[in-house]
């Protein structure tokens, strides 16, 4: 009797063990499967404004003049952004399923490139062609909108693979 628990507890190991392996497989296949490499185009952008972590604030569009209307992701882990075909920002970036963050970045003033600031996607959804991410923003000097003070931009935005 004994020795019928002993090899049911080694069985069980074992099928744990294999179970295990399986499922951290499918979620490495999952990762390498997700490419950011490619010419995207952005198709929206939307902003909400909210002043010291309020749950009320006001949302607009954006004009995505006022944003970039494109950015490119090199498969060596570099890129750029770009209004109206003119490079604004380069950057160096890593990708997860969950986030894309930017360093190394310097942005053109129109006469020179100046490094600034990193920053950080978070991925709201992924398909492959297209990408709805936000990007959180908080100022230490206060944004002002309609005669009210905000600290926290939230932008959201939708970018389409170009074919």
């Amino acid at each position: 009797m004994k020795n019928v628990y002993s090899l049911i507890l080694i069985l069980s190991v074992i099928g744990l063990a294999f179970s295990s392996c399986k499922k951290e497989d499918k979620k490495e296949e999952v990762v390498a499967a997700i490419s950011l490499v490619a010419n995207w185009k952005t198709a929206t952008v939307n902003r909400e404004l909210f002043f010291k972590n309020n749950t009320t604030g006001i949302k607009y569009p954006l004009a995505i003049s006022d944003y970039v209307d494109h950015i490119k992701f090199n498969a060596d882990g570099t890129g750029n952004m770009s209004v109206s075909g003119v490079v604004i920002r380069k950057f160096t970036y890593t990708f997860t399923n969950a986030d894309i963050h930017f360093a190394n970045v310097f942005s053109y003033n129109g006469k020179d490139w100046i490094h600034t600031d990193s920053f950080m996607f978070f991925i709201n959804s992924f398909t492959g062609q297209e990408i709805v991410f936000t990007q959180n923003d908080y100022n230490y000097n206060h944004v002002v909108q309609n005669g009210k003070e905000y600290d926290q931009i939230v932008t959201n935005v939708k970018i389409v693979k170009e074919n």
